[in-house]
């Protein structure tokens, strides 16, 4: 069911969603979930939350896409939040895994914050590295989901 989320996923990205959008449409496609949310629930953690090459948008698309399909809508669910719990631990296991860090900054090797970093990641594209991650982000969740 979820071959080539990655390349669905990093193709979204190329179209110019940030990494959180293009993974969670990426699985709300794949499973055939409507929701308006997406991606606009998923847009500010792009660029490490805000610009602040904090948390890897990667990792926090790939969470709300976990919750995409294994959330709780009713609070005693105890069941579907521990579901959810166990595959957001081994997404965030598996992706530290093979990434070595849940740090955007450290990931691109680029201040995103600042207009020399922002220059340098449009001037070095980046981006394009970028990319290659969300694949791999895509590629992982396809194994736990």
């Amino acid at each position: 069911m979820f071959s080539n989320l990655g390349l669905i996923a990093e193709d979204y990205f190329k179209k110019g969603y940030n990494c959180a959008e293009a993974l969670s449409k990426a699985v709300a496609e794949k499973c055939q979930i409507g929701c308006e949310s997406i991606p606009n629930i998923a847009t500010p953690f792009g660029a490490g939350i805000g610009g602040k090459g904090s948390l890897c948008a990667c990792l926090s698309g790939g969470v709300v896409a976990i919750g995409l399909l294994y959330g709780r809508s009713d609070a005693k669910d105890m069941d579907r939040k521990l579901q959810a719990y166990e595959k957001a631990k081994l997404f965030y296991d598996r992706f530290v895994e093979r990434l070595g860090t849940t740090n955007c900054l450290d990931i691109c090797d680029v201040d995103l914050s600042t207009e020399e970093g922002l220059k340098r990641f449009h001037d070095e594209k980046i981006r394009d590295k970028c990319g290659k991650y969300v694949r791999e982000t895509g590629d992982i969740l396809s194994e736990i989901l």
